[in-house]
């Protein structure tokens, strides 16, 4: 459980839920990085939030994947740009070029694949393919002075007193990969 009074007035919960793995001191600057995993969905992610990965480059992070019901389950990324101070919320009208849904039906139960590959350079880029479709082609990124690059995955959902179910997430052959130093 994760008590941060500022995620539960975020998201406006008496608290916040998760379980992660986080990637620390493994990206640095001036580097050329790949990500790759297979993630599931089981059961669950039926209320109103749930993050299943994220990167940061900033305060906020860069990239998120996440489970939002508007009506209906749908899966997102978007992309945040690293914020160095504070970011607006997901539904940012920004961010909503970046985002390919998909139903619950689509997506449940299912093996998806994600592929980032990551320039952490001069000029910072980043790439994004879901099942081997691209998402992002080399979009700009901001990485701002003194921040750390590091990736989250595991569940992150809001606390509910109504008890949501539980959320179950498998994930398979995650690979964070140094590819050399970055191009530029």
């Amino acid at each position: 459980t994760d008590n941060d009074p500022e995620h539960s007035r975020l998201f406006n919960r008496p608290w916040s839920e998760r379980v992660e793995l986080r990637t620390r001191d493994t990206m640095r600057r001036n580097s050329l990085y790949e990500i790759r995993f297979h993630a599931r969905i089981v059961e669950g992610y039926t209320g109103p939030n749930g993050t299943f990965f994220q990167l940061h480059t900033g305060t906020k992070p860069a990239l998120m994947f996440f489970v939002r019901s508007f009506g209906q389950t749908e899966w997102t990324a978007a992309l945040m740009q690293g914020c160095s101070q504070s970011c607006n919320r997901n539904s940012d009208p920004e961010m909503q070029r970046y985002q390919r849904r998909a139903t619950q039906g689509q997506s449940m139960r299912r093996w998806i694949e994600y592929r980032i590959v990551l320039d952490t350079g001069a000029s910072p880029t980043m790439s994004v393919w879901i099942d081997g479709s691209p998402l992002i082609q080399n979009e700009a990124l901001v990485i701002p002075l003194g921040k750390e690059v590091y990736s989250r995955i595991g569940s992150y959902r809001s606390g509910d007193l109504d008890g949501q179910p539980t959320s179950v997430i498998d994930y398979s052959m995650l690979e964070v990969t140094r590819l050399g130093p970055a191009p530029d």
